[in-house]
């Protein structure tokens, strides 16, 4: 596939691309000073690093979420070049501005990808998480990518079963960002057996991705569980429970969200 030569508006949407990516990296090439870049998406694996493995951390119960990008912020912090943390997190930014646009593209059919990533990297949480060192942008272009993969398997199912297997990994890693992501796994068993119905795959097909899935991010919610009791902690408390949680967490949440 080759994308025709840019001509008239677009030039404008691709300089203001170039423009807005550039600007994000300086500033993510700057100090840390976000709270919660600062408070446990760096503290956790600087305190792993020190400790030589990961352990259980009393003090910080975000650190039994899913780690999956805050485990490649280790070797920025293990060398003490703590701006790379956010660069890493700034790749993630580019990925997604990408993966919108191709996502446009293919679900519209029309020349809509460029002004479609330049509206996404304009969203102000978007633009401004670029620059800091979260991990909510590594959960947006896994996604992306794993919905950009289905529907390239749903295009050709009869030769791409690769781009199932790949949908699923990247699923998976979406959900060893974030824990709300095993949400977007369990909708994409049901779009795969929906776009299947009358198929006699079509479960089979799920529980290919589910197994994918699982295999990327699996090892995050087996480590909670081992060290709190709870796969998902700290949520579902009043059935799951979880060590170092008590009621004052529960309520701390609930009047959060």
């Amino acid at each position: 596939w080759q994308r025709p030569a840019l001509r008239g508006a677009d030039w404008l949407a691709a300089f203001g691309l170039v423009w807005f990516l550039g600007l994000t990296l300086v500033a993510a090439c700057g100090p840390v000073t976000d709270w919660d870049g600062l408070s446990y998406h760096m503290a956790a694996p600087a305190l792993y690093l020190r400790h030589g493995g990961i352990y259980w951390i009393p003090f910080i119960h975000h650190s039994n979420f899913p780690f999956a990008t805050e485990m490649l912020f280790t070797p920025a912090i293990a060398f003490g070049q703590y701006p790379a943390a956010k660069v890493v997190h700034w790749v993630f930014y580019v990925l997604s501005v990408l993966s919108v646009g191709l996502l446009a593209e293919r679900v519209s059919g029309k020349r809509t990808g460029l002004w479609a990533s330049l509206a996404f990297a304009l969203m102000p949480v978007a633009f401004w998480e670029a620059s800091a060192a979260y991990i909510d942008l590594s959960t947006v272009a896994y996604t992306l990518l794993s919905c950009l993969a289905l529907t390239e398997y749903f295009e050709h199912q009869d030769s791409s079963r690769a781009a199932l297997f790949a949908a699923g990994l990247l699923a998976g890693f979406a959900a060893g960002t974030k824990l709300f992501s095993l949400g977007w796994v369990f909708l994409c068993c049901v779009w795969i057996v929906w776009e299947n119905r009358g198929k006699s795959n079509s479960v089979k097909a799920a529980a290919l991705f589910l197994c994918c899935a699982m295999v990327a991010c699996g090892a995050w919610y087996v480590k909670s569980w081992v060290m709190t009791g709870n796969p998902i902690y700290p949520f579902l408390f009043h059935i799951l429970g979880g060590r170092g949680w008590d009621e004052a967490g529960v309520a701390m949440y609930r009047n959060t969200w």
